[in-house]
This record gives C-alpha cells, structure tokens and sequence, in this order.
C-alpha cells in the first residue's frame, strides 16, 4: 500500500543478484516512481428545524446542523453560512477552524443549533439553506462543500374578536327614555384585525354611530369603543333586548364576527285620571226641577288609558244604556285627552237643602293597572 500527500513521489529500486554455472556473480537493479494524486475531501450536511410548522403571525425556530466527514482523512471546516441568515459562525463558536477525524471515527461528526424568529403569509413555506465548507491538509487542494435544508411551513391564524354591549341604565319607565348604548369591541386573536362593520338588530346599521371604530385597525388585545342613544319604551313584562354584531377582517381579508346583547326594563307608571262633575242649573225650586249633571275625565297621566267603570252614587242607571252617559265606558283616552257626558235627572226638596251625588269612575292602563277618581256635584 502506497501512502502520501498529493503531489508527492513514491520511488522504490528492486535490486537482483545471481551467479552463472562456473560460479560468476551478476547483479542489476530497476526503479518505479509512483506519483501521490489528491483525493477531494467529502462531507455531509443534515439541516432539522424545530418546529416545522408556525402561525402565520410567527415564532422561534431552532436550526440543528449536523456536519459528516465522509472522507477517509482529516477535514477542517472552514466556513458554515445560511442563505436567509448569512455568516453562522458566530451561532456556532469554535466549530469554523475545527477538524472532524476520518470517516468511521467517532469524531467524523460536529454538530450546533440557532435560533431564528420568523413569520409569513399562511400556506407558504420558509426555506432557508446551510453551506458548509471544509477541505483537508493539502494546500491548493479543493475542498469540500455540501448543504442542507429545512422548511418551515406557515399556518393561517383565525382572528378572534370579542364584543360587549352594555346599556347605561337597567331600567326606565314604561313611558319610555333615552338609552345609550356602548360596544366595546376587543381583539382576542393573535394578529391584527380591521373593524368593517357595525349592526344592530333593533337600530339597524350603526356605521354612522360607530364611525369612529369603523376601519380601525385592532393590534392583539387592543380595544376600540363607541356609544350610540336611542329612545325606548314598552311594558313592564317585556324588557328591551337588542343585539349588537361586529364584523372585523384580517390582512387575509378573512372575516368573523361576534354579538352581544343588552337589557332594559320597563317600570310601570301609574295611570292617572281626574273626574269633574258639575250641575246645571245648580239650584231649583223646592218644588222641583230638571238638572243636568256633566260628568268630565281628563287623562292626566303619561301613558294612555281605558275607562273601565263608572257609577253614580244616587243614579247609577245613567251609566246603563239609555241613561245619557252609557258611552262612557270602554272610552280610550290618550295622553291628556278627556271624555264628557251628560245625563238629566228630576230634583225636588226641601228648602236650604242641598242635593249631593257623587259620581266615580275607574279607567286602567295597557298594564291592567287601575286609577280610580270621583267629585261631587
């Protein structure tokens, strides 16, 4: 076996002796010259990343390279860059200018690790390429150069907002109030997101109420608010609900919403009537005499009401059909409107004796809540 560096000659001289049959020694000898020619050092490159796969909105990724002498001599390394990350000899000290023994040793092999943050758009791939260059103890020789690669793939994030929707008084009056209403809107995803719409059940688009929050763009965990007022009224037994739904996009333009409703209830208001009664004429002769009674109720209250009852505490038949005010009953009265009727009856006493009747009248609201109010005439 012939052994050496490049460029290098190996010469060896054979040398043979003999003698003829009387006895004469002869003797002669030849050379072989054997030039050493260069044999190019191999290496091996493996690239992992760890992990393989990130959100789009990005994380760290740990590089391991792993560097092989697959030659049978001694290598140098001379040189480790990445494409994306350029010269990497400072993420990986003392490994440039370090020998890796033989192919077959236990110390053919070197090994280190970085760390990179990256991000990009969903479905795409991030590919970055490690070189190494190493080359062994002949000087001029070429030298050895391998790669590896790894891929991270980029995945899509779901933005995520979550909306709230308070309304600033619990309750107000069945009559009904001015209510404002704010909407907080935060976002709960990972990356930003742009506000696109605002809508309400009840009130319809609120682009115009909102649009201040309208194409603001949310980075994570930020929130963005507005407050809209509008007048409501109802019953007692059926609160106000409205919903509010918020519809936000990311830089993808994928889009998603949230709602939230909020509820006000209605306290009752009491109806509330006023009962005149008058005479006329307000005095006749003892001997008798026809007098005219105008029976008046007035809805005082805020809420509209229905005349329910209505009695006389000496003629009650005038609020039976016939009697002149059977018309009285069931009578809607809204909000300070009145109803009058007259009813006619035949006074005689004594003299300096005053008549008094009084009539009473009942009316309730849409509730079924009643007023009761009488007078006297």
């Amino acid at each position: 076996t012939v052994t050496g560096n490049a460029g290098d000659t190996h010469t060896n001289t054979v040398t043979a002796t003999g003698t003829d049959d009387e006895g004469n020694p002869a003797t002669d000898t030849d050379s072989a010259t054997v030039t050493i020619t260069d044999v190019p050092p191999t290496i091996s490159v493996e690239k992992v990343a760890d992990p393989t796969a990130l959100p789009e909105t990005g994380g760290d990724v740990t590089y391991t390279v792993t560097i092989t002498n697959t030659s049978f001599e001694a290598v140098q390394i001379t040189s480790i860059t990445d494409d994306r990350f350029g010269d990497l000899s400072g993420d990986c000290p003392g490994l440039v200018g370090s020998w890796l023994a033989p192919a077959g040793d236990p110390a053919d092999t070197a090994t280190c690790t970085f760390t990179r943050t990256i991000s990009g758009p969903p479905a795409t791939t991030h590919t970055n390429v490690v070189t190494v260059t190493a080359e062994d103890d002949d000087a001029g020789g070429p030298p050895a150069t391998d790669t590896g690669t790894a891929d991270v793939t980029f995945l899509a994030v779901t933005p995520e907002i979550d909306v709230t929707k308070d309304a600033g008084v619990l309750f107000v009056a069945e009559i009904g109030d001015d209510v404002t209403y704010t909407v907080t809107v935060q976002n709960v995803s990972a990356e930003p997101v742009q506000i696109t719409g605002v809508t309400d059940d009840v009130f319809g688009d609120l682009s115009g109420d909102c649009a201040t929050i309208i194409g603001t763009w949310l980075n994570p965990g930020e929130t963005a608010t507005c407050t809209f007022t509008r007048f409501i009224s109802g019953e007692p037994a059926t609160p106000h609900v409205n919903t509010v739904t918020v519809t936000a996009e990311d830089d993808e333009a994928t889009e998603v919403s949230d709602s939230d409703d909020a509820l006000v209830g209605f306290t009752d208001v009491p109806p509330e009537i006023t009962v005149t009664k008058t005479a006329a004429p307000t005095a006749v002769p003892e001997t008798g005499g026809n007098v005219t009674f105008t029976v008046t109720v007035l809805n005082t209250g805020t809420e509209p009401v229905t005349i329910t009852a209505a009695t006389d505490t000496d003629f009650p038949a005038a609020f039976l059909p016939g009697g002149g005010c059977e018309s009285l009953v069931g009578t809607v009265l809204a909000v300070g409107e009145s109803a009058t009727c007259d009813f006619t009856e035949y006074l005689a006493g004594p003299t300096q004796v005053p008549h008094e009747n009084t009539v009473t009248v009942t009316a309730q609201d849409n509730d079924g809540t009643p007023d009761t109010d009488d007078d006297t005439a």
